[in-house]
């Protein structure tokens, strides 16, 4: 049971298509498994229903369109696990809203989140369906390692990303080189 999770816009450049096929990989192994993409369609969309019917797994592919408030993060605290193979990313919200719910993710290099893997918060994973699919693997097999990704995850957003930990970095980078 339960469901793998993607936030964001549905672009192209956000490894989609990789991540429906990494799905694919692994859905014989989990029958009851769904792959949650969570946004708006900007382009994606029919590249992604493609993959997801010529992999046969169509029917496991929700596309719920944009949610907000609540509902986005009870859906991200929900999941197994979120997944952004993205070919580039600046700093991603979404990742850290999904590590916040406590939930482990999967993410490529290009996503520049390397305290993900130094902090045992999810794993970092080339662009590949083979690699993706079987990081999905790992967090679908081991809810336990899983868990303790999401509670990791969690305490580094506490710790590095809120306001006052943010304030408090720059106080002392301005106190060090003031």
């Amino acid at each position: 049971n339960g469901y793998v999770v993607f936030l964001g816009r549905l672009h192209p450049g956000k490894g989609l298509g990789l991540l429906t096929r990494g799905f694919a990989r692994i859905a014989g192994d989990h029958p009851s498994v769904k792959l949650v993409l969570v946004g708006p369609d900007a382009g994606a969309r029919t590249g992604i229903e493609s993959a997801a019917t010529e992999a046969g797994i169509a029917d496991r592919v929700v596309f719920t369109g944009a949610v907000y408030g609540r509902d986005k993060l009870a859906g991200l605290a929900g999941a197994v696990c979120y997944c952004l193979p993205s070919e580039h990313e600046g700093f991603s919200v979404a990742i850290c809203e999904a590590l916040a719910c406590g939930t482990p993710v999967v993410i490529s290099p290009e996503c520049h989140f390397d305290e993900v893997a130094t902090h045992g918060a999810g794993v970092v994973v080339p662009r590949d369906p083979a690699a993706i699919g079987e990081a999905l693997r790992e967090m679908l097999d081991d809810p336990d390692r899983a868990r303790t990704m999401g509670d990791a995850g969690r305490a580094l957003v506490f710790d590095r990303f809120t306001w006052p930990a943010v304030a408090q970095r720059c106080v002392d980078l301005y106190q060090k080189h003031g």
